[in-house]
């Protein structure tokens, strides 16, 4: 029997603006079982600081956003109370770890923060606050609230709307939708309408656009409704993997999506810049500050092997390929204005909890390990370290465009 494959589809929101200091910030994690978040520094230098917040609580990455200068964190984290989650949801403040302000939700079914806006003035959370019950008897209530960073005043709110709902009249009622943020402008959100509902391995949801002046709202390209898709905030162009099957697959070994080949979506037009019919191609992301993109791969369901190997294909816009190392368990990506960041962990042994690596791989592909840390164990037992930021994608002069593969 193989050995458990831990993979994880982050997201990353890359939105272009990013605090320049002396020693930069390569990295923040989440170790969301001793409740702590982890800033790692280009040399290897690290903060932990521990959320003010009971240790009874529960959170992870997918309840967190930081904002783009790495100067505030939005958290949602839930207290079991009675055999009910209790959210809250709060805006931390990274500098010093104080709170700037904090909200008891109730018990809802869910909350997960999901974007600052630019200028981190504002901050979009998702809640589903009530699913129906199985005789279809009660309503779906859920929310994208908009808050003011610094005071806690909801400014925007959506629900429940015809136009939301007409996208799903397979559903016996309209299921609640988780609002995940894919762009946060100035006076708009872009976001894919996830069902709330048990459905497994789903990669495309139908997508709108919010406007936060007049409160209108219209069906948006169906690109951002693929939850496996890459945005470079700078060019606008986007990434995401795909089956083409005229040509061979290899097969996931879990509930992922197959694909063979990576678009790239540009002003309407796409082209294939990379593919691959060996191995699983799982997610691809803008690195290299948007100059190259880091392709998340994964060794084929059917090998002989004990072990599942995952690799980094890094393909640069002049066409040419590399590979950024060989991982046996479990790896993360993320931008680096240099070249790549890769978290990654062993899968433990024994008593031993997993150790966790980050690394930077220059844009030709030259790595330096330059963290390493040792999770502790909680009451709860241990987690992996999740990203929850890495640096954004800035302004830079444009280095070509990528190039299609026959």
């Amino acid at each position: 029997m193989k050995k458990f494959l831990l993979v994880l589809f982050v997201l990353l929101l890359t939105i272009p603006t990013f605090a320049q200091t002396d020693n930069e910030i390569a990295a923040i994690m989440v170790d969301s079982v001793n409740l702590q978040i982890i800033t790692v520094y280009e040399d290897g230098s690290d903060r932990v600081l521990g959320l003010p917040i009971t240790q009874e609580a529960h959170t992870s990455s997918s309840f967190m956003t930081i904002s783009h200068d790495a100067q505030y964190a939005g958290i949602c984290y839930g207290v079991n109370d009675t055999n009910t989650n209790k959210y809250f949801f709060m805006v931390l403040d990274l500098t010093d770890n104080t709170i700037l302000f904090e909200e008891d939700l109730g018990q809802i079914q869910i909350c997960q923060a999901m974007a600052f806006d630019a200028d981190a003035s504002r901050v979009a959370v998702a809640k589903i606050i009530e699913a129906p019950v199985y005789d279809n008897s009660s309503e779906a209530v859920w929310a994208l609230d908009v808050y003011n960073t610094q005071t806690g005043e909801i400014i925007n709110s959506l629900g429940s709307r015809d136009i939301i709902s007409a996208e799903f009249i397979n559903f016996e009622s309209t299921p609640p939708i988780l609002a995940h943020v894919r762009k946060f402008d100035s006076d708009s959100i872009t976001f894919a309408a996830i069902p709330f509902v048990g459905m497994g391995g789903i990669a495309d949801v139908p997508a709108f656009t919010w406007s936060l002046a007049d409160d209108s709202i219209v069906v948006a390209d169906a690109i951002m409704g693929n939850l496996l898709s890459n945005i470079n905030p700078i060019t606008g162009e986007i990434a995401y993997p795909n089956l083409n099957e005229a040509f061979d697959a290899a097969v996931p070994d879990g509930p992922m999506p197959q694909a063979n080949e990576i678009i790239l979506m540009e002003d309407d037009a796409e082209q294939v810049i990379y593919r691959n019919t060996e191995w699983v191609i799982s997610q691809a992301y803008f690195v290299n500050n948007g100059n190259s993109l880091a392709v998340f791969t994964i060794e084929n369901a059917n090998n002989d092997d004990m072990i599942t190997e995952q690799r980094i294909a890094l393909v640069q816009r002049d066409g040419s390929l590399l590979t950024l190392g060989a991982y046996d368990f479990y790896i993360q990506i993320g931008n680096w204005s240099n070249g790549t960041l890769v978290l990654s962990a062993e899968q433990p042994t024994g008593a031993a909890t997993p150790k966790g690596h980050i690394s930077l791989f220059d844009s030709q592909g030259n790595g330096d390990e330059i963290w390493t840390y040792q999770t502790g164990i909680g009451e709860r037992g241990f987690a992996f370290l999740e990203l929850i930021w890495t640096q954004p994608i800035t302004e830079a002069d444009p280095m070509g465009n990528f190039q299609p593969v026959n």
